[in-house]
């Protein structure tokens, strides 16, 4: 068994260590671009900030008063409010995906009918509010692969705009 001081500074030395790499991968997430991170590395460092406090009291370095004993769990009640922040992030994200998923074509990242179903007349009407009426042909071609056998591929030699 190991004396209580030796314990106590492998589990500070864990705290700091943990303080580091949840900021460091924290960071790294948040630039590239996974943006609900920012909650979660909220909540990380309030919890560890709470826990180094708390060690700090321990070792006697902080005196123990009303203040002081109410840090670890304010740090834990800010750290759920974090948590909490962060899963709504990431379900409005989700949520953002999946409306884009619906209006896009998944191989092109470009518009699909649905969209143009839904926004054209708009904009056709916001645009041209005096014009006669137009009319939309959509062309859908169901099978490339024999499209593409019959004719080959569009290529700049073959094909012109």
């Amino acid at each position: 068994m190991l004396p209580e001081k030796v314990s106590a500074a492998l589990f500070a030395a864990i705290e700091v260590f943990m303080f580091y790499s949840c900021t460091y991968w924290g960071i790294k997430a948040y630039s590239k671009g996974f943006l609900a991170v920012r909650f979660y590395l909220f909540s990380w460092l309030v919890l560890m900030l709470g826990s180094i406090l708390n060690t700090f009291i321990f070792w006697k370095i902080l005196p123990i008063n009303i203040v002081t004993e109410s840090i670890l769990p304010l740090c834990s009640l800010l750290q759920l409010l974090g948590f909490a922040f962060a899963f709504a992030d990431k379900t409005n994200y989700l949520e953002h995906k999946r409306q884009l998923q619906a209006i896009t074509d998944p191989s092109t990242g470009q518009p699909n009918r649905t969209y143009y179903f839904e926004h054209l007349p708009h904009l056709i009407e916001k645009e041209f509010p005096d014009s006669p009426n137009l009319a939309l042909i959509m062309i859908e071609i169901t099978s490339h692969l024999k499209l593409n056998q019959a004719f080959g591929t569009c290529s700049s030699r073959h094909c012109s705009l």
